[in-house]
């Protein structure tokens, strides 16, 4: 686990979401937020997990308990 990693509810909710194979776009419109907000909380959920990729964070996430 990564120590100390804080991720927003809304980083968890997207990477939640991925996890679930939507793309962006699906996450966006799941979350009633613009295509742009949606990637910015992917991208700031995979920099927080320092992870190389979408796959990878969700990887992180799912190991670190920070998603089921």
């Amino acid at each position: 686990m990564i120590d100390e990693v804080k991720l927003t509810k809304r980083e968890k909710q997207v990477l939640e979401y991925c996890a679930d194979g939507l793309t962006a776009l699906e996450i966006a419109e799941a979350m009633d937020v613009s295509f742009r907000t949606a990637n910015a909380h992917i991208s700031a959920a995979r920099a927080r997990l320092k992870a190389k990729n979408k796959t990878h964070a969700v990887a992180i996430a799912i190991r670190g308990g920070y998603i089921v």
